[in-house]
Order: C-alpha cells, then sequence, then structure tokens
C-alpha cells in the first residue's frame, strides 16, 4: 500500500483530534507544523522551524513517534489521569 502524505498545522489539540480521527496512522506520513499556543508536543521533539520540518518531510526524512492507546483514544505527548483529568472534567461541564 502505498504511504499518504498529510501536512497538519495546528497546535496538540489539533494533533489529537488528527491522530484520533484516523484507524491506520502507519499508512500515513504526517508533518506537523506547530501553530497552536503552547506547541508542548512540537517543542518536545524539537520540531519548531518551519522551513527546515519542511525539507525533511519533502525529503522523505521521517521520524516514526510511539503513540499509546487508552480507552480507545491515541495520546502521544500527554496521557492524564487523577487531578489533571478531574480538573478538566470540571472545567469541561462548566456553563
Amino acid at each position: 500500500m502505498e504511504v499518504k502524505k498529510i501536512i497538519i498545522i495546528g497546535g496538540d489539540g489539533t494533533f489529537n483530534e488528527f491522530t484520533n480521527g484516523l484507524n491506520d496512522l502507519e499508512n500515513y506520513d504526517i508533518c506537523f507544523i506547530p501553530g497552536g499556543t503552547g506547541n508542548d508536543f512540537a517543542y518536545s521533539l524539537g520540531i519548531y522551524d518551519i522551513k527546515k520540518i519542511l525539507d525533511k518531510f519533502i525529503n522523505n526524512e521521517v521520524t516514526k513517534v510511539d503513540y499509546l492507546t487508552v480507552n480507545g483514544n491515541k495520546c502521544l505527548n500527554v496521557c492524564g489521569t487523577g487531578l489533571d483529568t478531574e480538573v478538566l472534567q470540571k472545567y469541561n461541564a462548566l456553563p
């Protein structure tokens, strides 16, 4: 099967939504261009120079990144349990 190439521009939330929207991530080369507020995932990998990111992607210099699946959700850089999850649940429940 041919590998498909996709460019994503956004932050951690955008990347999370994208990766959880695909069932067959291994069939894609994904170019992630940080465009969010914090960009924790991108900065932790040292991917913040857009020209370098695109040059590597165009030249097929792909770095494989592991992810884990928890309760059907893919996690790339953060998987929270405990207090942080409870705070987010309460925040999301606010009107």
